[in-house]
């Protein structure tokens, strides 16, 4: 969650909760035992996705769990997190456009949508404490590259709504978002003046 939907301009010195890499095509974040599984919590092991060989897999690094999500051609960003009932969420972007995957409650199914204008798209589930299950939420996060902003978009929004969070420079890109161990939201941006 992002009180008001702003970023503070004060900076508050912290660490990662979880390491991650910085790559276009390979993606890491916290999870749970097994997709739909709730049985362990959502602290209880890395899972990595990756694009090979035109197919966009999902691993889980304890138990090497692998699955292969979609088969896509000239995928050049991937992104994931789950939801609280570790269902998947993703997003890649093939060309200039990209696609995010997510399970509709409404509809009961999965949905894919596409956005135009959209950079270096990283998911997050924002608060895995359980006090915080009321508030927390998949969040999208992204760099508009029309406007020049950073970005979000929330599930409980079936993302539909864009909020403006920072003006950034023309060439930005979000390399890395995650939770800090002071419980907050922490961006990492290349570009950014």
């Amino acid at each position: 969650m992002i009180p008001n939907n702003q970023i503070t301009e004060e900076f508050v010195e912290s660490d990662w909760l979880y390491d991650n890499v910085e790559e276009d095509l390979v993606y890491q974040h916290i999870g749970g035992k097994d997709i739909q599984d709730v049985s362990e919590s959502l602290t209880y092991q890395m899972w990595e996705m990756t694009y090979e060989a035109n197919i966009i897999k999902l691993r889980s690094l304890t138990n090497n769990r692998r699955i292969d999500v979609k088969t896509v051609t000239e995928v050049s960003e991937l992104s994931f997190s789950f939801t609280l009932n570790m269902l998947l969420t993703y997003i890649y972007k093939k060309l200039d456009k990209c696609y995010l995957n997510y399970y509709d409650t409404v509809l009961q199914q999965y949905r894919e949508i596409s956005f135009d204008n959209m950079n270096t798209p990283k998911l997050i589930y924002d608060d895995l404490r359980t006090t915080q299950t009321n508030s927390s939420d998949v969040i999208l996060f992204y760099v508009n590259n029309v406007t020049n902003k950073l970005c979000c978009r929330l599930l409980r929004d079936r993302y539909t709504i864009e909020y403006e969070l920072q003006e950034v420079s023309k060439h930005t890109k979000l390399l890395r978002v995650g939770m800090t161990d002071k419980l907050r939201l922490k961006f990492k941006l290349q570009g950014f003046n």
